[in-house]
């Protein structure tokens, strides 16, 4: 009787990488609204990225639905790592990131009086909104 209560306390227990599974692809569909809805926010980022305004463009990053992006793209990546297209929503996630960091890193130089061409903010917006329809797309 001992080892059966042991036994079933330890599986009770012990998370298992299948439940961790299963929570992800419940919390997906909420990860994918909010996901999509930084999406639809994007678009007020535009100006202040062909303005160079670079504390408009660190502000933005910054502010909900946009700042919880990275967590919820996670989310859906952690759901999908079983699915048929893991490897390429595992690139088009690094890829999204990647432009993230990169506008937020050039908006932080502009900030610090560093000379930022003209249209450089404005062509790392079309990469981060490009990176990130495509990993929607795989995400869905």
């Amino acid at each position: 009787v001992k080892s059966f209560t042991a036994g079933v306390l330890g599986t009770c227990l012990l998370p298992s990488t299948a439940f961790a599974d299963v929570t992800n692809k419940v919390a997906s569909s909420t990860a994918l609204r909010s996901v999509k809805r930084a999406q639809k926010q994007l678009q007020d980022l535009l100006p202040s990225a062909q303005a160079n305004d670079f504390v408009q463009v660190k502000t933005f990053l910054r502010t909900p639905p946009f700042v919880d992006v990275r967590k919820n793209c996670f989310i859906l990546l952690r759901g999908g790592e079983d699915g048929p297209k893991a490897e390429e929503l595992q690139a088009t996630y690094k890829a999204f990131i990647g432009s993230v960091e990169k506008i937020d890193a050039t908006a932080s130089l502009g900030m610090r009086g560093r000379k930022i061409p003209d249209l450089q903010m404005s062509s790392e917006f079309l990469v981060i909104e490009s990176t990130l329809n495509d990993f929607l797309k795989i995400a869905e």
